[in-house]
């Protein structure tokens, strides 16, 4: 198993158990809106009016075809059909503005799952959206279908973000964004518990390691809780720590999977895919990797003369504008500041314990930051805090305060470089 990502069991049975899904992917906003309704329904989807709707039905099987296009067709809706996706983006591609093309529904056959170049496919032929469905067991599965395409707005998830450190709240809040996902976002387990008592939440990713109730006494303290639904929440732990000093404590209180700082959007992908609902089609197919863009600044991202990793940023905000990525820097170079100051005060006073932990929040925004040497000196002063070294961890806090020098320097240049270039 990777070790940016451990699952530790298999989503149980949610209240979703029994029902049919659908997803309408908004392929202009590169968002997913979930759609469920009870497998035995009596209503029909004739019973809604479609007429001027242009559709393209797409499926495998012929039979099925044909009755997904009888069934819309019953609703007043106009209907081509296409055996796949990339079938279905040539016919897309025909239609004028004029036609006004509403959709492509796509029925997903077992073993034909859908690809990112299907979906690229689609949005190139000027398709802005995409129903998937997962199976058709009679009328009652078109009906939901049908309900999926009126209305875009239902079911979007929520995952609440639990980290004490304001940037790294604001990267795991920017990705969830990116999967057109909804996210709230708390400083500490006892003000996630809050935030969870008073409105929907669908899963928590937490730190396991944080001020006032940590990841692990929040995770217990919500296993106890007698609301059943709040009680069953997916939590996904966070650490910068080696995955096998924690793995069995986030078994031990009931965490759900653990994800690796810094988390990869493909990692985070792949975990609420898994965690959301069970299902596995829901964000996969919206976020193909972007095309490499040559890194601006002074030095190659790549290059050991950078102090800070831009490829890597870039990645973790999921290949995102330079505009962002600048944004961050800016966010990157302020969060640090406090954190060292932090790591000098636990010096002076030669508390050990607080010096192992101000070293290890530090690591994680260096870690987030792409400064990979500044979060190796981190972690080193982390693992030796307990048996405390004067001579040492002070030799270690005047190199980290170097690093630091050095990575703003690397960062107002890079800012500049930017600045002159527009």
């Amino acid at each position: 198993m990777s070790e940016q990502r451990r699952q530790f069991d298999k989503p149980k049975e949610s209240e979703f158990a029994g029902m049919a899904k659908a997803v309408v992917l908004d392929l202009v906003n590169k968002s997913p809106r979930h759609w469920y309704r009870e497998i035995a329904q009596n209503r029909k989807a004739s019973d809604v009016d479609l007429d001027g709707w242009n559709l393209i039905i797409s499926t495998e099987d012929k039979q099925q075809r044909l009755a997904l296009s009888a069934a819309f067709q019953a609703t007043g809706a106009s209907t081509q059909s296409a055996m796949d996706l990339a079938a279905a983006g040539m016919l897309a591609s025909k239609f004028t503005a004029n036609d006004g093309l509403n959709g492509v529904v796509h029925l997903i056959n077992e073993g034909s799952p859908v690809s990112k170049t299907d979906v690229q496919d689609l949005i190139s032929g000027g398709v802005s959206t995409l129903v998937l469905f997962q199976s058709m067991a009679g009328d009652s599965d078109i009906s939901d279908i049908v309900e999926a395409l009126v209305n875009r707005q239902t079911g979007t998830s929520t995952v609440l973000v639990v980290d004490d450190n304001a940037m790294n709240r604001d990267i795991a809040c920017k990705q969830i964004a990116k999967l057109g996902i909804g996210s709230k976002a708390a400083r500490n387990g006892h003000a996630a518990l809050e935030i969870i008592e008073a409105e929907r939440c669908d899963l928590v990713l937490v730190d396991c390691l944080m001020p006032v109730l940590d990841g692990f006494e929040f995770t217990h303290a919500l296993r106890q809780h007698p609301d059943e639904r709040i009680a069953g929440l997916p939590v996904i732990a966070l650490t910068s720590r080696d995955p096998e000093r924690v793995e069995e404590r986030c078994i031990e209180v009931g965490m759900n999977a653990l994800l690796s700082k810094p988390v990869t959007l493909d990692a985070l992908m792949d975990v609420l895919d898994i965690w959301l609902d069970g299902r596995g089609m829901t964000f996969w197919n919206l976020h193909p990797p972007a095309e490499k863009k040559a890194v601006r600044g002074p030095a190659e991202s790549g290059s050991s003369d950078a102090p800070v990793d831009l490829k890597q940023v870039s990645e973790f905000l999921g290949n995102d504008e330079d505009d962002h990525v600048n944004e961050f820097l800016s966010k990157f170079s302020a969060a640090i500041i406090p954190l060292l100051s932090r790591l000098e005060r636990s010096f002076d006073r030669r508390d050990t314990g607080e010096l192992e932990a101000a070293a290890h929040a530090a690591k994680g925004v260096a870690e987030n930051g792409g400064a990979r040497d500044l979060a190796r000196s981190l972690q080193e002063l982390e693992m030796d805090a307990p048996t405390f070294n004067f001579i040492a961890s002070q030799h270690r806090l005047k190199n980290l305060r170097a690093e630091f020098q050095r990575i703003n320097v690397y960062i107002a240049r890079v800012l500049k470089t930017e600045q002159n270039d527009e």
